[in-house]
């Protein structure tokens, strides 16, 4: 069980999963959490959200002082990937390389646990950069020999969704009509974001090592 004056460090903080997780800690009483993401523009929407919290601006794909903030951490939420892309380097260098880095960071400074937040797409059909980067994210947390979990949420929705979802709500507040595109065949149950934030706090309170869920 993780004390609330424990150190974590949640890396890829300024997306949906980050910005909400903060929130939801800090709702739980955590006191000393740190947010590191290379998005300067959501960090600051981040820190004006949560003052309490701590933000880093970094490239976890380069060697940089953001490792020092994961010495005396007590968990690892790691989070950073690349969703959208035209080409195989920039998945490379945002979730395959980024996570060799914090998998070392996390070693060095002997973190305790970490909660990997993986994808549902894992066990589908689909086949693409994404899904083959964050097949070899998830290998490279499995073979790193810290203790962890992984988490595999389906498509999400909540507050600071850019895209899926909240697109889509926007879009139904603007016009008259909504398509469908599709048979209609095909049923998706979306994840409500804080839902997916008490998942994750319970891993680190738990730590199932070796589970994915």
């Amino acid at each position: 069980m993780l004390g609330q004056d424990e150190k974590v460090v949640i890396t890829g903080a300024a997306g949906l999963v980050g910005q909400n997780l903060v929130h939801h800690l800090l709702e739980m009483g955590f006191s000393n959490i740190v947010a590191v993401d290379k998005h300067e523009h959501n960090l600051k929407i981040l820190s004006k959200t949560a003052p309490g919290v701590h933000t880093a601006t970094a490239d976890l794909s380069e060697p940089g002082d953001w490792m020092d903030h994961f010495h005396g951490a007590k968990c690892l939420f790691l989070l950073q990937a690349q969703i959208t892309g035209t080409n195989w380097e920039v998945f490379e260098r945002n979730t395959v390389r980024s996570t060799e880095l914090t998998i070392k960071a996390a070693k060095d400074a002997t973190v305790p646990f970490t909660v990997c937040i993986s994808s549902s797409v894992l066990n589908s059909v689909a086949h693409d950069d994404y899904v083959r980067s964050k097949k070899l994210q998830e290998e490279m947390v499995t073979a790193s020999g810290l203790r962890h979990c992984i988490v595999r949420p389906t498509l999400m929705f909540g507050w600071f969704d850019p895209k899926h979802l909240g697109w889509l709500s926007r879009f139904m507040e603007r016009v008259p009509f909504f398509p469908i595109p599709g048979s209609g065949r095909y049923v998706r149950q979306p994840l409500y974001i804080r839902d997916l934030c008490k998942v994750l706090a319970w891993c680190a309170n738990n730590q199932p090592d070796g589970r994915a869920y």
